[in-house]
């Protein structure tokens, strides 16, 4: 996916995670979405950057299972999904 098809997808989700009462993660959302767009004059995140990101995120194995175990399963996939989309910038 491309960075504006990622941002689109992060602004449209933290949208609804914050309509859905989700303060927390849908700040997650709205970090993502300002470390792909660049602080200031920073530049934004490459690709390799952003897969970085997403492990730091949720980590590989079964740490990162476990912390989608511990959450709420509307939190736990919404998780997924933001991994999920800074996994396919490309």
């Amino acid at each position: 996916m491309t960075r504006d098809e990622v941002l689109y997808w992060l602004c449209l989700a933290r949208r609804h995670l914050e309509d859905a009462g989700y303060k927390a993660c849908a700040y997650e959302f709205e970090n993502a979405e300002a470390r792909i767009c660049g602080f200031g004059s920073l530049p934004g995140f490459t690709p390799e950057q952003a897969k970085g990101y997403a492990r730091l995120i949720l980590p590989p194995g079964r740490r990162g299972r476990v912390q989608l175990v511990l959450r709420r399963p509307y939190e736990a996939r919404a998780k997924a999904m933001l991994v999920g989309l800074l996994r396919a910038l490309v």
